[in-house]
């Protein structure tokens, strides 16, 4: 393969140079930082939500009520075990 062939091929080259595809990577990117920004919102107001309801949980205890050991209590072992 000669040179001419891979420069005038278009192997990966972008018509408008370097300063055309800088613009669009550029603007690539501050969509995608724009969209993190927003997913990230959401998540942590959700994390606050989570959290919020497991402090919530944490604040009442229940009462266990009556153990099961207590309402059928085991007959004692007899002489012959």
């Amino acid at each position: 393969m000669k040179v001419y062939e891979i420069t005038e091929g278009g192997y990966g080259l972008r018509q408008g140079g370097p300063a055309m595809s800088k613009g669009t990577t550029d603007m690539a990117n501050a969509n995608t930082r724009q969209n993190n920004t927003y997913t990230d919102q959401g998540r942590e107001a959700e994390i606050k939500q989570t959290h919020a309801m497991r402090a919530e949980k944490r604040k009442f205890k229940a009462p266990t009520g009556i153990p099961a050991r207590m309402l059928s209590p085991q007959l004692p072992a007899g002489p012959g075990q």
